[in-house]
């Protein structure tokens, strides 16, 4: 697989319950200032260099849409843009932390978090992965409330809060306990918005590739969605850089890409098994298919959180599936 090279985006964010540009290929149209456009430049657009002032957000986005990458971004350039020498930039992958003892040790008890609350400098705290951080803590979102509680409204005034999240799994209870703390309007949900065709193109010829032909394998095979997602973008230049041309339907795509990424980095695996990734391939098809009817979207992979009966309920044998087919 292609790795994620640094494209240089310009990335959007939507304010929520805002329905964004989005064309029928499925990337984000954003129209531009000029008095011969028919469509007004869309104001709920920002990216995350015109928010630095807004005090509290959630930064919503689906799978695979580079919130990660955003915030990576955000940080560098909130760093070189602060006028303030005291002023802080700090970004922290909540889902690197396995309690909340640990969460509070390594964030809030930090001494650059403390050195913020003992001065008068403003601190901008940026938090990724909250979706992933409840696999292992899945109070985090209590923990995180119960730790900023504990700062006064001076110090509430002083901090520009971040969080990140996967759209669907956004605590139902975060923005109104945040606005407790921020006050009603200082909390703003924003959904990062698809890619561009200009992204997208960008990232064709850093692979060296011709956009116009790519472009039009994505047209007519109808990819466009996947296209305007990082992740999946990043498999179809992946899939079109061995082979000159796309698979022929979105099904073939999605098989070749989820078999690739199941042959890749064996090092990572060598310890874990020797599995053939034709076999690996298999194993993850049937984890999905557990995954999907059992309405969960995620798996724990510390043991000594799944239940014996979890696993004999949701385990199919090879014997069992060839029998039913």
């Amino acid at each position: 697989m292609t790795n994620n090279p640094d494209y240089n985006w310009k990335r959007y964010w939507c304010l929520d319950n805002h329905q964004p540009y989005i064309l029928d290929s499925g990337f984000l149209y954003r129209p531009e200032e000029s008095p011969f456009s028919l469509l007004k430049s869309d104001s709920a657009l920002k990216i995350l260099d015109e928010l630095h002032e807004y005090p509290c957000l959630i930064l919503l986005g689906e799978a695979g849409m580079g919130k990660s990458y955003a915030l990576r971004d955000a940080e560098k350039d909130l760093t070189n843009s602060l006028t303030d020498p005291d002023d802080k930039v700090l970004l922290f992958k909540l889902a690197k932390y396995s309690s909340e003892d640990r969460l509070a040790d390594k964030i809030f008890k930090s001494k650059q978090f403390i050195h913020w609350k003992n001065g008068s400098h403003t601190l901008y705290l940026l938090l990724d992965d909250l979706d992933e951080a409840r696999i292992a803590i899945d109070t985090v979102s209590d923990c995180l409330i119960d730790e900023l509680k504990e700062l006064s409204a001076e110090q509430i005034g002083r901090l520009r809060l971040r969080i990140a999240c996967r759209t669907p799994d956004l605590p139902r209870d975060l923005k109104d306990e945040l606005s407790k703390l921020y006050g009603r309007g200082n909390v703003s949900i924003f959904q990062l918005a698809p890619l561009q065709i200009k992204d997208a193109q960008i990232a064709a010829k850093q692979h060296n590739l011709n956009w116009e032909s790519l472009w039009q394998e994505i047209c007519e095979k109808n990819v466009g969605p996947l296209a305007a997602n990082p992740v999946t973008l990043n498999l179809l230049l992946d899939l079109y850089q061995t082979d000159q041309q796309l698979p022929s339907t979105r099904t073939e795509i999605y098989q070749k890409g989820c078999m690739r990424l199941c042959g890749e980095n064996k090092e990572r695996h060598r310890n874990k098994d020797n599995l053939a990734f034709e076999t690996r391939f298999e194993v993850a098809a049937r984890m999905a298919a557990c995954m999907i009817f059992s309405n969960r979207h995620s798996i724990s992979t510390e043991p000594f959180k799944v239940e014996r009966y979890l696993l004999s309920s949701c385990f199919i044998s090879s014997k069992n599936l060839q029998e039913s087919e």
